[in-house]
């Protein structure tokens, strides 16, 4: 059940770094790098939260965290990347990981009390 998690992670941090990649239109800076490292920090969280766990409930309550969370990111990068352009998009490599890392925060709790459970 972990591996999925990592794998399911895994692949939504590729898909943020190549949807910030494309988006950079050959302007390779700094600023640019630091929203990149910004957009995927939600995804180191969901990793480090996957390492802490050991029971099954918070297992699976993390493999759901990191579906919704990996879905809800890559479909708003795509969606104001390449489908809904503005002069703003590229500010959703700030918006979007203050979100999740604001929804991870909350859904902590859950997992943090699953995981304490019958010690």
């Amino acid at each position: 059940m972990k591996q999925l998690t990592y794998l399911i992670i895994i692949i939504s941090t590729i898909a943020t770094i190549i949807i910030g990649i494309k988006s950079m239109d050959n302007h390779i800076s700094a600023g640019v790098l630091i929203f990149i490292i910004l957009a995927v920090s939600p995804y180191a969280y969901l990793a480090i939260i996957t390492r802490i766990v050991s029971r099954k409930y918070s297992i699976v309550t993390v493999l759901v965290l990191s579906i919704l969370v990996g879905v809800f990111g890559i479909w708003a990068f795509v969606d104001t990347m390449f489908i809904q352009t503005d002069a703003q998009a590229g500010m959703a490599f700030f918006v979007v990981p203050v979100y999740q890392l604001g929804f991870l925060l909350v859904a902590t709790l859950p997992v943090y009390f699953f995981n304490r459970k019958n010690e």
